[in-house]
């Protein structure tokens, strides 16, 4: 029966259930006691002297395997939970990106940030070799399905996230263009005013002076505007 337990956690430890190989291999001890408790004498015989050693050598190898369960355990853990942060990341950012009516260059900053650290987690999630060579041995594992599901969600995400981003970065190039015109024009204004104020004790006529501040005025208006949009 102790050899038997003994067989029995072999092969357990061949079908990768190390668990199940403890039990047996507590269940070969005990019974290995009571015999040898029965009959001492079985200790001094070189084939079962051979068969027990041989039995308390699988605990060493329990522990390898056990080790190797909890590595390949948390490299696909690690693999799923990249993978959902890849999402969750892109999808952030490109709410917070649409929601913003300020646009400037800090929050063009951040949302580049974001899509920075949506690829870093794809890039986390491909990159964890236990669960690489498990999805080679199977392609239809739970983790792998679950993982490709959100890489191609992901993947989508940031296709939307660069477009976005890259039409917002447009739309402020186009802003800060236009606010430049407008203070070109403004300065161009205050300078015709201030000369049209200087010269209104001389030949300036009061015409131009009106002319050279209403333009003065519409200057500063349109700058305004530039700015509250900015």
């Amino acid at each position: 029966k102790a050899l038997a337990a003994c067989d029995a956690a072999q092969q357990a430890l061949k079908d990768d259930k190390p668990d199940q190989a403890r039990s047996e291999l507590a269940a070969f001890r005990s019974l290995k006691d009571q015999a040898l408790t029965l009959a001492p004498s079985l200790n001094d015989i070189f084939t079962v002297k051979n068969q027990i050693s041989r039995c308390e050598r699988i605990d060493s190898k329990i522990a390898s395997s056990s080790k190797k369960q909890e590595a390949l355990k948390l490299s696909l853990e690690t693999a799923q939970e990249e993978s959902i942060a890849y999402v969750t990341s892109c999808q952030k950012t490109l709410e917070t990106l649409n929601r913003e009516k300020m646009l400037d260059d800090p929050v063009l900053r951040d949302a580049n940030q974001g899509l920075n650290s949506a690829r870093s987690h794809r890039k986390n999630a491909l990159d964890e070799k236990l669960a690489n060579q498990t999805f080679k041995d199977n392609a239809n594992h739970p983790v792998k399905l679950a993982l490709d599901a959100n890489l191609k969600k992901g993947d989508q995400c940031v296709a939307s996230l660069n477009q976005t981003i890259s039409r917002k970065t447009q739309e402020l190039t186009d802003v800060k263009t236009r606010f430049a015109e407008h203070v070109q024009q403004l300065t161009a204004a205050g300078a015709q005013c201030s000369s049209a104020q200087q010269n209104a004790r001389g030949t300036a006529t009061q015409d131009r002076y009106a002319a050279a501040k209403n333009e003065y005025e519409n200057a500063l208006q349109q700058r305004n505007d530039i700015r509250d949009a900015l």
